[in-house]
């Protein structure tokens, strides 16, 4: 079945609402919480015990499971719902928040200057280089290069058997420029058409994540461009609400 949303009541004081996502998996009543399985696994639960919690839905990690146990292997138990035995829908993120965090450190740590020590070419995590095909980085696991790239993640998550995937972007560090930001969210624009096919064949709804720098224009530039669904994110969650123009309505 195609992904759809419907809207189940409105407030007529404001613009909230509920509503239901209708996935291939089943249904998620909206807003939602959604626990992280970060490695396939609810930390401290059994992932069986959130669903009897009353949750739709759970996020795992592409990154994460791209480095260990790897995605071949997930796919070879049947996707990562019968690898951790939940039936429901699954979310999967695109690695690229993990990519950065990775290579400069926490978010504290990039708006306090310290990204330098942490983002030595040696050093475990360490991005190695960005360009149009994607990042190469050294793995935590192993200290390997690796590289993952828009493809990458969507054939990590088709063989995750995500029902909702994300696109692969560049989360950028906070004190950018507007034309490093604007390069970095036209690369992002491309993204989704590398994942269409992909897309259509695990009848996942292709979300694309707008985290858009600071700067007038991006943001709602960024959410005006796309055709898919859309995640919005920041650049940085501790970054003026200002940055942001037009991005809550």
């Amino acid at each position: 079945m195609a992904p759809t949303f419907s809207i189940r009541t409105r407030d007529p004081g404001s613009r909230a609402r509920t509503g239901t996502l209708h996935l291939h998996r089943g249904e998620v009543r909206t807003p939602a919480f959604v626990p992280l399985a970060t490695k396939a696994v609810v930390k401290t639960l059994e992932v069986g015990e959130a669903g009897e919690l009353g949750y739709d839905m759970v996020l795992s990690n592409t990154f994460h499971l791209f480095l260990a146990p790897g995605p071949e292997l997930i796919e070879r138990f049947g996707g990562v719902h019968r690898f951790m035995r939940w039936d429901k829908p699954v979310i999967t993120d695109s690695g690229g928040f993990q990519v950065f965090s990775m290579g400069h450190g926490t978010v504290a740590d990039e708006i306090k200057g310290r990204a330098t020590a942490a983002q030595r070419s040696d050093r475990a995590g360490a991005i190695l280089g960005i360009d149009e095909d994607g990042v190469r980085f050294r793995s935590y696991v192993d200290g390997a290069e690796k590289f993952l790239g828009p493809e990458t993640s969507m054939a990590v998550q088709a063989a995750l058997g995500s029902d909702i995937a994300l696109v692969f972007d560049e989360c950028l560090p906070f004190h950018v420029t507007r034309e490093y930001t604007q390069r970095s969210t036209e690369r992002t624009h491309r993204c989704p058409e590398c994942g269409l096919t992909i897309d259509r064949d695990l009848n996942a709804a292709l979300n694309v994540l707008n985290r858009a720098g600071a700067g007038p224009g991006l943001h709602n530039a960024d959410v005006a461009s796309r055709r898919a669904g859309v995640s919005l994110g920041r650049t940085c969650r501790d970054a003026p609400k200002a940055a942001y123009p037009g991005s809550r309505r």
